[in-house]
């Protein structure tokens, strides 16, 4: 059938094959192709303006963050010196004892119980009793609360003393808790 053809008629058809392939290919392939492109560089192109947004408020942020993050380790860290680890139990009976003592109180009874569990941290009972002023019982208690301990007086009693002095004296027994970490 090709043999029929004359030369200018055969290299018309191969043009012209060759346009068909070439448009098949084009229409088939390349335009979707350049059309993916499009939309990805559009897509790129959205993301570089949200990433320099993200950018810019975490710069414009980034000191406030610093500042919020250095708050936290400091009431970490004041956490952790509120509730001392176990071994330092003798000195902090030795600190109540002398925030007693720096009120003009001498402890009469001093009585730590055993230590209880409670949930990250341990409890130490300690049965407090003593003879005071009331000024001298209350700077005691003022003093219990700016420890930098953690401490909760859970019960106290207080009666008028039957001692003979020349001050008013009462007597006072309280219960206070300790808390430790594990």
């Amino acid at each position: 059938m090709l043999k029929n053809l004359t030369k200018r008629e055969k290299i018309v058809i191969l043009v012209s094959l060759i346009a068909l392939i070439t448009g098949v290919y084009y229409f088939q392939y390349y335009e979707p192709l350049k059309a993916e492109e499009q939309i990805l560089k559009e897509e790129i192109e959205g993301l570089k303006f949200q990433y320099s947004q993200i950018l810019s408020i975490i710069k414009r942020k980034l000191p406030q963050l610093k500042k919020s993050t250095y708050n936290l380790k400091e009431q970490y860290q004041t956490i952790i010196d509120q509730f001392p680890k176990e071994k330092e139990i003798s000195a902090i009976l030795l600190e109540i004892e002398d925030l007693a003592n720096e009120q003009g109180i001498t402890l009469e009874y001093f009585s730590p119980k055993n230590m209880r569990s409670k949930g990250d941290f341990y409890e130490l009972p300690i049965n407090i009793s003593f003879f005071s002023t009331y000024r001298e019982m209350v700077g005691f208690f003022y003093a219990l609360e700016k420890s930098q301990r953690k401490m909760e007086i859970v019960s106290f009693d207080v009666k008028a003393s039957t001692k003979k002095s020349e001050e008013q004296l009462l007597q006072v027994d309280l219960i206070l808790n300790i808390y430790f970490l594990k």
